[in-house]
């Protein structure tokens, strides 16, 4: 019978953290002779064995590949055994830029509240302490939401309490209403050239927040009551409705919640109408549906279906760059515009979409995030000072017989139109790729154009190695050391990325017997023979 020699675990532990070493170092090589600029992507994610994992992941543009692609790699992931402060989370992130020496290349960072938030909130004028925060800095669950958003880069949510916390039926519409107070700093009165709403309209701005209010309602007493959930499910049945028989939750703090509730909302309509009168399981009158509350349901699930859609392209990795930003933004004011257009949609819904457009403008985004407007000016001090720094070409003097520049050259920046593809706009960092492979650099503005639209929008790519990261940490691994945990995370998403080249491993350790030899040869004594012994 033949026997297998299997490696021992202990041997496998040795050789998973040889790995980790091996790889980073090659990896290091790559990034020392990249020459571009790079991003840090941060998120932190609790293993099911209680460590608390800092996960980091490198983005950059590797041009070398056929064609140009955005990278997102994974680093390093690191326990934190500390109070997350800060300071402490900062330096973390400092010596995994150290280590692998491109602490002079990021230009910048993308993250979560999460992350952000024990590096403090700007105070308001007047606040002499933060009620929020606790002894490590770190702000509870009851900050103002101003406070949150004015700390958040642009593309990421505030963490608001979950609608998930139980109230009375009752409650819902004045607390929905309370929140709006809270979270909205425009309304109606900011809409320019709004449309008139018409009594005979099937919903009004008012009956809107009610009829919202309604499918909360719903679908909160499907989750909270056993008996009127399965009652519901019942006549779904009967009527016939596409599965899944249930109402989705609207939670502030989850994407596209909002279009997945109202696409449940349709999708059991007929089930609705006849189980929401049963005197048991059904809801009080004043929360029951009519035919235009589903005409609001069905008009707000077209406007938010670009939302949706764009939503899923940002979660594919790499995709969620400024680059791709850009359109996007382009996409969803087109849709809107398109919406207040068409006279078809009750006014409310069209003021709606205006107000959309409004908050999409850089000024209003301003006013949103309470920036100062000292804030502002910096901004666009160091953006022209980064410009001269480091992008802006030294001026070259000309000869009395030069000929002088062609100011209507192509090559001059902001002198062309909008670049087409037949009727879809170019995608920008594509064409700034191609504008530096033809030699035609702008004047110097087209290295700076691709380390800004290579910059990552959202930390999409960290959350996608975290829910990747709990199939390896199974409940058979829960005794695994923090450092083993680190380095086999770290190793996995190497050998995901195609980094473990056959051989690697061979090499690395014949490169340490190399090196423990040389060391040896080093340490031994020299012994001086006396001749006249």
């Amino acid at each position: 019978m033949r026997h297998l020699n299997l490696p021992t675990p202990r041997g496998v532990s040795n050789d998973i953290h040889m790995l980790y070493s091996a790889i980073q170092n090659n990896y290091r090589n790559v990034l020392n002779t990249h020459n571009c600029a790079m991003y840090l992507g941060v998120d932190e994610w609790q293993s099911p064995n209680g460590f608390n994992i800092l996960g980091i992941v490198i983005y950059r543009l590797v041009e070398e590949a056929s064609p140009a692609k955005l990278e997102a790699m994974p680093s390093d992931f690191i326990r934190l055994s500390k109070s997350h402060t800060g300071e402490y989370l900062a330096n973390a992130v400092r010596l995994v830029a150290e280590k692998f020496g491109i602490q002079d290349k990021i230009c910048g960072l993308v993250t979560n509240n999460a992350i952000l938030r024990p590096f403090g909130n700007p105070k308001k004028k007047g606040a002499t302490n933060n009620p929020g925060s606790n002894s490590d800095g770190i702000d509870s669950d009851e900050d103002l939401a101003e406070e949150q958003i004015s700390m958040l880069p642009r593309g990421h949510k505030p963490t608001l309490q979950d609608e998930e916390s139980l109230h009375d039926l009752s409650d819902v519409e004045s607390n929905s209403e309370s929140d709006e107070d809270e979270t909205e700093s425009l309304s109606k009165a900011d809409i320019e050239q709004a449309s008139e709403e018409d009594k005979e309209d099937c919903y009004t701005y008012e009956s809107c927040k009610q009829t919202l209010a309604k499918f909360r309602v719903i679908a909160k007493k499907l989750r909270f009551s056993p008996n009127s959930k399965a009652e519901f499910v019942e006549i779904c049945q009967e009527k016939g409705c596409a599965t899944p028989h249930n109402i989705e939750r609207d939670v502030r703090t989850r994407w596209n919640s909002t279009s997945a509730q109202l696409n449940s909302i349709i999708r059991c309509e007929d089930a609705i109408l006849e189980w929401q009168r049963h005197k048991r399981h059904g809801v009080n009158r004043a929360y029951q549906l009519d035919e235009g509350d589903f005409k609001l349901a069905r008009d707000l699930v077209e406007v938010l279906n670009v939302f949706y859609e764009i939503t899923l392209q940002l979660s594919v990795a790499g995709s969620a760059r400024l680059s791709n930003i850009v359109l996007y933004i382009d996409q969803i004011t087109e849709h809107l515009s398109t919406v207040i257009s068409n006279e078809n949609y009750p006014a409310a819904l069209r003021n709606a979409c205006r107000l959309g457009l409004k908050v999409t403008n850089k000024d209003e985004y301003f006013k949103l995030a309470n920036w100062e407007p000292e804030w502002i000016s910096e901004a666009i001090r160091l953006a022209r000072d980064m410009w001269i720094l480091f992008y802006k070409p030294k001026p070259i003097t000309l000869s009395s017989s030069a000929p002088a520049p062609n100011t209507t050259s192509s090559s001059k920046p902001k002198t062309g139109g909008l670049v087409l593809n037949g009727t879809d706009p170019v995608n920008p960092l594509q064409w700034w790729i191609q504008q530096k492979a033809s030699g035609n650099t702008h004047g110097g503005l087209v290295h700076m154009a691709l380390d800004v639209l290579s910059c990552p929008a959202t930390s999409v790519n960290v959350k996608r190695a975290f829910s990747f990261e709990r199939n390896y940490v199974s409940s058979k691994r829960h005794r695994l050391a923090h450092h083993l945990l680190t380095h086999g995370m770290t190793v996995a998403f190497y050998s995901k990325n195609n980094l473990i080249k056959e051989g690697i491993l061979q090499e690395w350790k014949q490169t340490i017997k190399e090196n423990n030899q040389t060391k040896q040869k080093g340490k031994r004594k020299i012994i001086v023979l006396d001749d006249e012994a």
